[in-house]
């Protein structure tokens, strides 16, 4: 059984899982983790395999982000961006020979719309969803016009000029944070549940090689 990490994993019965592979980016949660299942297997820039991690800090990329990259790669085998969705959005590149070359990152959604909460006396807090227009002609419609259609031309002009620097580039989106943006985004694939599928990869070559049990 894998695992990402997730509050859920603390909810389960120990004895649930015989071995779970963890790709975490809370490091004070860790030890919490290890507490429950001391034979966790944690995704780094060392333990991974199926992929080369190809910058000059290997130990500052986030499991996830090599997680996913992983899973792109084994399923597409050329040269990848992969577009995931979450606290924050991630823009990550493999090269076609299985090569992790890095990224960028910038806030997601929710964090731009708290941090308006937070740093003005009144913008409420507001969850994105879809929108034709532009303008807004209430706080509420102003803001979620320019989240959306910020965000939306940011995703596609990034996706925009990293097909420019690489021909045939295989461009696919991960986690739920792009559905808002339904078919508008220049991508070749959508895959919400990459992240886990290269768990499940991990998992797999772990045991293969008798290193975890099945």
């Amino acid at each position: 059984m894998t695992v990402s990490l997730s509050s859920e994993i603390f909810m389960q019965d120990e004895a649930t899982y015989d071995s779970v592979v963890v790709s975490s980016v809370v490091p004070d949660s860790n030890d919490i983790i290890l507490k429950h299942y001391p034979k966790a297997f944690f995704v780094t820039s060392d333990t991974i395999s199926g992929i080369r991690v190809g910058v000059s800090s290997p130990s500052q990329v986030g499991a996830d982000r090599l997680v996913t990259a992983l899973a792109a790669y084994n399923r597409y085998k050329a040269e990848c961006l992969i577009v995931d969705s979450g606290t924050a959005i991630t823009f990550e590149r493999v090269s076609a020979d299985g090569v992790y070359l890095g990224g960028a990152i910038v806030p997601g959604m929710g964090i731009a719309s708290q941090a308006l909460h937070d740093y003005t006396a009144q913008i409420p807090l507001i969850w994105v969803e879809p929108r034709d227009h532009l303008i807004g002609g209430t706080t509420k419609d102003a803001v979620e016009a320019g989240l959306f259609h910020g965000y939306y031309e940011m995703i596609n002009g990034m996706i925009r000029r990293f097909r420019a620097e690489t021909p045939g580039l295989h461009v696919i989106g991960a986690g739920n944070g792009l559905s808002v943006f339904g078919d508008g985004l220049d991508l070749d694939d959508l895959d919400e549940h990459l992240q886990l599928k290269g768990l499940a990869m991990l998992a797999d070559d772990l045991f293969s090689k008798g290193e975890m049990n099945a």
